[in-house]
């Protein structure tokens, strides 16, 4: 018999939602992460609709609300040329809104969450799989306090243990080209001046294909970043912080700057997009979040991705157990679900991804859209993950709207 049903590595929001789901519908769950919670971690910060509704689905929401965060009702776009669009989050219910807040913060509140309905442990890192017959039974691991290292042994293993995930790396899972990730950085500001309640991306010249961001976490704090493909940061040799401070430093921006304080060193991190596939079921393993390389091609968005693909395979797991099948033929339902959600959104965002190294492609669609209401509305509703994904998988359909 194995030592559990589950053993879930990584304790961040793809993590923590896998290990509740799981143990919630009967299963025998161990959450492992290297860190001790609460730790901080590098992102942008956004908590989109997708991870909204899931958080609500877990009746999280009113307790995240009781944590520092700042309420988003909409983005404030610009074009290279400076062309500025704003579009608001549809208020269809009292609680129509996203949030900007640490994921220091986040993610603690996830893995207390996780932590009361399964075991866990803190300062635990993985440093090998075990395996019989080419099946995945378990994992090697190191006590961070202590050096020592043993097996612990479960039905399935769940990678959730982020970008360069370990878990990933030895169950040899395909490797991603640099035009299908990115590089991002950022830092927290106090005192950045025009704040709102919306966040903040900009296409500057400097940053494509990529963009600058300034995104409000309430209290006068702010998380500011700036992204770039991978591929164009290695032929073009960038280097971001750099981009960064030139940007902030811009006669565009330095204004809003003057009275500011950064209050956080410059920190970077990778974001594998889900533009290119990785496979993500194995015989007795999945691959979730960003171990399973999830995030938008074009907005760079991963929590809400990170979120749905937890639950999703903590829902596998239960039907494995009940099935008593670990076999990647049963535990690759898994892949295909994911794949039928979010594949359509990851070929039209990677198609708008190309379209925006382009500056003069970004400055005539936000021409076109800001005296365009049609296009507000559809944008509008995105915001709000109300409007059905398929609906917005054709790039050709969005090219002829803008031009029209």
């Amino acid at each position: 018999m194995r030592d559990y049903d589950a053993i879930v590595v990584g304790g961040g929001p793809a993590g923590s939602i896998c290990a509740r789901t799981a143990a919630e519908r009967g299963a025998r769950v161990l959450l492992l992460d290297k860190a001790s919670f609460p730790r901080e971690k590098a992102c942008g910060d956004a908590v989109s609709g997708k991870a909204i509704r899931v958080l609500r689905e877990m009746r999280l929401k009113e307790k995240l609300e009781s944590r520092p965060h700042a309420k988003i009702l909409g983005v404030h776009l610009s074009s290279p040329n400076g062309t500025e669009l704003k579009i608001s989050i549809p208020q269809t219910r009292a609680d129509a809104y996203a949030y900007c807040m640490r994921r220091e913060v986040l993610d603690n509140v996830l893995f207390e969450h996780a932590s009361k309905v399964c075991e866990f442990r803190e300062k635990t890192q993985v440093v090998g799989l075990v395996k019989e017959n080419e099946k995945i039974v378990g994992v090697k691991v190191a006590d961070l306090s202590t050096k020592q290292t043993r097996e612990i042994t479960a039905n399935v293993i769940v990678g959730a243990d982020g970008a360069t995930s370990l878990v990933a790396q030895h169950l040899n899972a395909n490797a991603l080209p640099p035009q299908h990730a990115c590089i991002a950085v950022r830092s927290y500001y106090q005192n950045v001046s025009s704040l709102t309640d919306r966040i903040e991306i900009h296409f500057v010249p400097e940053a494509l294909p990529g963009y600058f961001w300034i995104f409000p976490l309430g209290n006068g704090q702010c998380n500011v970043g700036v992204g770039m493909i991978l591929s164009e940061i290695q032929k073009r040799k960038v280097h971001l912080p750099h981009v960064l401070e030139t940007i902030i430093q811009s006669s565009r921006f330095a204004s809003r700057f003057v009275s500011s304080e950064r209050k956080s060193p410059v920190m970077g991190w990778t974001l594998p997009f889900g533009s290119h596939e990785r496979t993500l079921a194995f015989d007795g393993a999945l691959l979730c979040g960003d171990a399973a390389a999830l995030i938008d091609p074009f907005t760079g968005e991963g929590v809400g991705n990170a979120m749905l693909s937890g639950k999703m395979a903590g829902e596998t797991i239960a039907s494995a157990i009940e099935k008593n099948d670990f076999s990647v033929s049963f535990l690759s339902q898994y892949e295909k679900n994911v794949r039928d959600l979010l594949t359509p959104e990851f070929q039209t965002s990677y198609t708008l991804q190309k379209w925006s190294r382009y500056p003069f492609l970004i400055n005539l669609a936000f021409s076109k859209a800001a005296k365009k209401p049609k296009i507000q509305s559809i944008l509008s509703s995105m915001l709000a993950d109300e409007t059905p994904r398929k609906q917005l998988v054709n790039p050709t359909n969005w090219f002829k709207l803008l031009i029209g």
